[in-house]
């Protein structure tokens, strides 16, 4: 009996003992079987000797001996071919929604098997799916990439000194994006109490889980911020203001928080008439003089007109 690994040379089945006996020409005749019960001549095997080759299978190899009428077989010596190395396979396709969340553990859906039986793993990364590197350390069964932030694949690598090294199919994790706040406009300049137009939606929310809790905030000072109360939409509206005023809006996913670019909307003061003066009593038909600026207009949009 000689065990050989799948696809590997048998090597030499040699001859420990000439045919001897009978009278006439000897004829040496080599056989296979794959049950010990059916046997085929191997053609062009008439030697003492005989090298099997390569062999995928388990069989039995005799030598038949022939002198004259008589036959006789050598004892069988049965090659066994150990099962061919099968990496097996794993499991741990997934998108993962929420950027730098765990991956979860890459599972063990079939063991390696064939070959000695005796096995020694690795795992690979790749962000391509072509190009693949060894994880330190990841040498079970399993694996667990922990919280990753961009798409990759994973892959098993099986050693076994019957079959070298093959690989389970590769398994995708998708990362979506991290969360984007998008972008707004909108900063202008309004004349005191003037409307503040439509605050805009520049571009949406994106990343993350794909749904999004929207809040519009305010701040007097660029620093502190204030929430709408019922500013949920893309795009706002601040009414009439008196006062300079910021706006933000948030984007919740994922379990964070993100703030677009704030946008300006300046208030300018109030328009002021300012104040004169020349406030007297003459007698009729007496110049009345200057009637002075004691201060100018001020406030509004430009240079005021009188």
């Amino acid at each position: 009996t000689k065990p050989i690994c799948h696809g590997v040379s048998a090597g030499a089945l040699s001859n420990s003992t000439s045919a001897s006996g009978g009278s006439g020409t000897l004829y040496d005749e080599g056989q296979y079987s794959t049950n010990n019960s059916n046997w085929t001549n191997i053609s062009g095997a008439t030697s003492s000797s005989y090298s099997p080759g390569n062999l995928t299978a388990t069989r039995g190899c005799r030598r038949r001996a022939k002198r004259g009428s008589e036959t006789k077989n050598a004892s069988r010596i049965k090659i066994t071919v150990r099962a061919d190395l099968n990496p097996g396979n794993t499991s741990g396709t997934q998108t993962i929604y929420c950027y730098g969340s765990s991956a979860g553990t890459l599972g063990n859906s079939a063991s390696a098997s064939g070959g000695t039986g005796s096995y020694s793993y690795q795992w690979q990364v790749s962000y391509n799916n072509s190009t693949w590197s060894n994880i330190s350390g990841a040498t079970g069964t399993t694996y667990s990439p922990g919280a990753i932030t961009s798409t990759r694949w994973y892959r098993r690598r099986v050693y076994n000194s019957c079959g070298g090294y093959k690989y389970a199919s590769p398994e995708k994790v998708t990362v979506n994006p991290d969360l984007n706040a998008g972008s707004i406009s909108g900063s202008t300049m309004i004349c005191y109490n003037a409307s503040g137009g439509t605050l805009g939606n520049t571009s949406s929310p994106s990343g993350g889980f794909g749904l999004y809790n929207i809040r519009w905030q305010y701040s007097t000072n660029n620093s502190t911020w204030y929430d709408i109360e019922g500013a949920t939409d893309l795009t706002y509206s601040p009414g009439n203001l008196t006062a300079t005023r910021y706006y933000r809006r948030s984007a919740n996913s994922c379990s964070k928080t993100k703030y677009s670019n704030a946008v300006t909307i300046s208030v300018l003061p109030n328009l002021q008439p300012g104040s004169i003066n020349g406030q007297k009593t003459i007698c009729s038909n007496e110049a009345a003089g200057t009637l002075g600026n004691s201060t100018s207009a001020s406030g509004g949009y430009g240079t005021p007109s009188y």
